[in-house]
């Protein structure tokens, strides 16, 4: 089956149209607690979108460097950022909007090396695994989502970072 370029053309045409009046956090409202929110989405012709989100929020330091006054570890400190970053490939099917797209993790880089018990990178790609696998081929898809809808609800699965800010 071919895939159906003219309704990939304008869903992405309304979607481009509503991003030139505001951000991706501006369309859906998310405002962080603590930290800033950025997402980016370029598209692609081939049926594809790369979707990147970024987290930034300040370091919150727990241990200060030794024989170093209190001064200059504020210093130092004041220049350091916690940050995750994700970026995803999205590939739409040949028949989209009639059957599901598929997210890949393509990578995490982050700040918390060393810090967390955890894999981040395999963390969000079991997220994005949980994500894909909800949307089977017997239910939970249908022709009226968009990628509007479906861009919101991987935001609401990945959107827990300030969890992190313990660490």
């Amino acid at each position: 089956m071919q895939f159906n370029r003219s309704l990939f053309e304008n869903n992405k045409k309304h979607f481009k149209m509503i991003l030139c009046e505001m951000s991706i956090a501006e369309y859906y409202q998310i405002i962080p607690t603590i930290g800033s929110l950025q997402f980016n989405i370029d598209f692609t012709d081939d049926g594809r979108y790369k979707f990147t989100v970024i987290y930034k929020t300040k370091y919150i330091p727990k241990y200060n460097i030794i024989k170093l006054p209190v001064e200059m570890n504020d210093i130092i400190n004041s220049y350091l950022d916690d940050y995750i970053i994700l970026n995803f490939i999205v590939d739409l099917t040949c028949d989209f909007p009639f059957s599901k797209p598929i997210w890949n993790l393509m990578s995490v880089d982050h700040s918390y090396y060393g810090r967390l018990s955890i894999c981040l990178f395999e963390y969000y790609k079991y997220i994005v695994d949980l994500h894909n696998d909800m949307y089977n081929e017997k239910n939970n898809w249908s022709p009226i989502m968009n990628i509007k809808s479906d861009i919101l609800k991987i935001i609401c699965r990945i959107n827990h970072f300030e969890i992190f800010a313990d660490y």
